[in-house]
């Protein structure tokens, strides 16, 4: 009995620090479940839209530059975004509002598109849609995130644990996207473009109304979030010592962005079924299986990223931890390395049954080989974004001061941003590779270019673990800008903070204040001037009892 009792203790304390119900947080997360339900439906397969769609469709290299440069955009938009929503005046809740009013007039010009119009009016309409679609995406990278921990925040008031804060931030988000995933996969994929078009489109703007009704409920204010663009510059200029180490997070980016090109289309003239019986529902577009995999992904990047999140914490030693935390992002790579491999295997052994067989580059003709094939190579992207796409986060706030972890978010995006740019310039390097179809192309080669370009820049990763990032020690929180001076004879009893950063691995690390108390006269005798300066505590440090 003792037992059940402890085991019904643990999960209490469990749901009750990452679940905490409101209506407002209900509302918001409506709008997570209509970008999920996008997600899954277009937005991660705008490839196969690109292929499928038209015509005369796109080539193969064409749509992948075409996707690449589109994911790329919306990154670097929403870093501008977020910088936005910094700004006072502005903040999260007008970045959503605007943002997501754009998110659904390009549904709405993508749902007209697909009308019997000229080839030139439809593209043109396609392109108008792509522009609106980048900044209703990017508003929801820049401020989903933070409008929905403010709100958290707010409502623990004196009580605030920033960990319990992002982890109930986070249940909710990841929760309202995995249903709309779910259900953009079971009734959404076997429809018609324009349908899903449509369904979407009425899906976001009912949740979108359902957010605006909430507005009242809403914790808008953030006094601590003021910056100009020209402030987070300086701030940016001062990560110049990350650059090393950042430039290898960038294949991390490559494969990611494989993975939502080449790793899809790799689905062509593979047989669907399962044993002689059972047969995944498929429509015209091939559609369904990629899905699947896609969600299979998601759900495998949010345990992983969990899973080692709580491995981390057990280890007592700040050290060890911070060490750990390396070695997880080292351990995605690799894992990226296998992701590769996997997918090199499954295009030899496709290419050799496409030869065989003669088939044609009609996708609908099916081989022996099974769809079931690509499951390694999407389970092995799930593991490498769980480990080194949430590590980042963690890696980022190991070596920045306590007043920068704002910048976290644009230090993600960045890598993201950059190397999905970085793509398109190796799929026109490497065009000889890369045909108008998946069957005429040699994307084996291409999976073993990236493999090997894995294992290098992984083991340049470990190089500069072993000379540079072990050597970190977290940086001073006493700056010019953090001092207030004290006229002299002032009665005053001045107390210092200790400069050393305990635990930097999350927003919600404490700083260990050291506290010495010094008499004004004694530090008078110190010093011919007859001002001092005295340091403060960073404002951006929450209100911590020691």
């Amino acid at each position: 009995m003792s037992v059940l009792s402890n085991c019904f203790s643990s999960l209490w304390n469990w749901a009750s620090f990452y679940i905490c119900v409101s209506k407002a947080a209900l509302l918001i997360s409506g709008l997570a479940f209509g970008h999920g339900l996008l997600d899954n439906s277009f937005t991660n397969f705008l490839i196969s839209y690109l292929k499928d769609r038209w015509e005369k469709p796109y080539s193969l290299r064409k749509a992948a530059a075409i996707v690449n440069a589109y994911e790329g955009a919306t990154m670097f938009v929403a870093i501008f975004l977020d910088c936005i929503a910094h700004n006072r005046h502005v903040g999260d809740f007008k970045v959503i509002i605007c943002s997501t009013s754009a998110l659904i007039m390009g549904l709405v010009v993508l749902w007209l598109s697909t009308w019997l119009l000229t080839p030139n009016l439809s593209s043109r309409l396609f392109y108008l849609a792509l522009v609106l679609l980048i900044l209703g995406i990017a508003g929801k990278l820049a401020a989903f995130k933070p409008f929905l921990y403010n709100h958290f925040s707010q409502i623990m008031k004196l009580d605030v644990d920033e960990k319990k804060v992002e982890a109930r931030g986070d249940f909710w988000l990841y929760i309202s996207a995995f249903t709309g995933a779910v259900i953009s996969t079971t009734l959404l994929s076997s429809l018609p473009w324009k349908e899903t078009f449509m369904i979407s489109a009425i899906v976001m703007v009912l949740v979108y109304a359902l957010f605006l009704y909430g507005k009242s409920c809403y914790k808008l204010a953030d006094p601590n979030r003021n910056s100009t663009l020209t402030s987070r510059l300086k701030q940016a200029t001062q990560l110049s010592k990350l650059l090393p180490v950042w430039t290898t997070f960038l294949v991390y980016s490559l494969v990611e962005a494989t993975g939502s090109t080449f790793f899809i289309e790799q689905s062509n003239n593979l047989n669907d079924r399962i044993g002689n019986d059972f047969r995944i529902p498929i429509n015209s577009f091939d559609r369904i299986p990629i899905n699947s995999f896609d969600l299979l992904q998601s759900i495998i990047s949010f345990v992983i990223s969990q899973l080692s999140d709580f491995l981390i914490q057990k280890l007592g030693n700040q050290d060890q931890q911070r060490r750990a935390r390396l070695i997880r992002i080292g351990l995605g790579m690799f894992i990226s390395f296998l992701s590769c491999i996997a997918a090199w295997h499954v295009e030899v052994c496709r290419l050799n049954l496409i030869n065989k067989t003669e088939i044609s580059d009609n996708q609908h003709e099916s081989t022996s080989m099974s769809i079931l094939w690509l499951v390694p190579q999407f389970v092995f992207l799930g593991l490498t974004k769980g480990l080194v796409g949430e590590g980042l986060k963690h890696f980022f706030y190991d070596h920045v001061e306590v007043s920068m972890k704002q910048l976290e978010s644009p230090f993600n995006l960045s890598v993201r941003g950059v190397g999905r740019f970085l793509s398109v310039i190796f799929i026109l390097m490497f065009r000889r590779w890369i045909g108008d179809t998946i069957n005429k192309s040699r994307l084996d080669e291409y999976m073993r270019m990236l493999a090997m370009l894995n294992l290098w820049t992984l083991m340049v990763y470990i190089f500069l673990l072993n000379t540079y990032e072990w050597k970190i020690v977290s940086a001073p929180l006493l700056e010019e800008n953090s001092f207030v001076r004290m006229e002299e004879g002032d009665l005053a009893v001045i107390q210092f903070a200790s400069t050393e950063l305990v635990n930097t691995s999350s927003p919600s690390a404490p700083l260990a204040l050291a506290t010495e108390t010094f008499p004004l006269q004694s530090l008078l005798e110190s010093h011919s001037t007859s001002t001092h300066l005295i340091p403060e505590s960073p404002r951006s440090c929450p209100d911590l009892t020691i």
